[in-house]
């Protein structure tokens, strides 16, 4: 029986509580409505005056270019690692910016690790024409490094090039030039041209026509590289995306929050009271 009252006694009691709490949010409706709209029209004031952010996002891919190895293969080579232009980037467009007040700022760079050589960049400005004017002084950052790069790598092979036109200048002038020597063969100098023979024999077998073909063949692909499509330079893929309304602020969550905060206040407020009230009366 005891438990029964006791369980009974119990609901009771929280159902009086309840009541009682509804009966003092019923009472200080009034205040409550004041705080909450105070609050939400203070959310929204503050949402309307701060300064829309826009955003534009592009794609950059890694310029390349024509390498001949050494075992006369071509190979096609990025002009960089996209792990580390993201960092490098990162370092000179996000990192040494920070607490800089210009209307637009590289906000995020990122590689794409499901596909080779390609660079996401994330632009947030007051305006779309201020994040399109960021991401092409990026781009333009990029281009003048890897047109250097690009020139590094062409004079090498120019001069790889160079090297071999003289080598195989020099070895056949010196063939031309035993050929060519008739004294030793209106004088019956049997000795000379046997001497003259066995040095070109020398020639051949050392430097000789197995030699020459190779690097005439390495000159060739050099020249193909050379006078055709050599490389690229970095650039964007398609044009830059830019959001046609601001990302930022968000105002209806702003606003939302602002009400919530305010009917939340407002609620604790009045039962901090009514607890006073109620000390004070003990």
């Amino acid at each position: 029986v005891r438990r029964g009252m006791s369980k009974l006694y119990s609901s009771e009691y929280k159902e009086i509580n309840v009541d009682y709490l509804l009966k003092i949010i019923i009472k200080s409706k009034i205040h409550i409505v004041i705080v909450t709209l105070f609050m939400t029209l203070f959310s929204i004031y503050w949402a309307h005056s701060l300064e829309p952010v826009f955003e534009s996002k592009a794609l950059l891919k890694i310029g390349q270019y024509s390498n001949l190895q050494q075992s006369g293969d071509i190979e096609i080579v990025p002009l960089d690692s996209a792990d580390e232009l993201t960092r490098e980037l990162s370092f000179v467009f996000i990192q040494d910016n920070k607490g800089d007040e210009s209307k637009s700022s590289i906000v995020k760079v990122s590689f794409q690790e499901n596909i080779e050589n390609y660079i996401e960049i994330v632009a947030e400005g007051l305006t779309s024409a201020d994040t399109i004017n960021t991401i092409n002084g990026l781009l333009s950052y990029v281009q003048k490094e890897h047109s250097k790069e690009l020139s590094r790598n062409r004079r090498k092979h120019e001069v790889e090039l160079n090297n071999i036109i003289d080598k195989v200048s020099a070895i056949t002038k010196k063939q031309r030039k035993f050929l060519s020597n008739d004294s030793i063969y209106d004088n019956k100098d049997y000795t000379s041209l046997l001497n003259t023979l066995q040095l070109m024999s020398i020639i051949n077998s050392d430097l000789g026509i197995g030699y020459i073909g190779q690097m005439l063949e390495r000159k060739a692909k050099l020249e193909l590289i050379l006078n055709g499509h050599y490389g690229e330079n970095s650039r964007l893929i398609k044009k830059i995306i830019t959001s046609n309304q601001p990302i930022k602020p968000r105002k209806k969550i702003i606003i939302f929050f602002g009400f919530f905060i305010g009917l939340f206040l407002s609620v604790a407020i009045v039962f901090f009271r009514e607890y006073l009230s109620q000390s004070s009366a003990k």
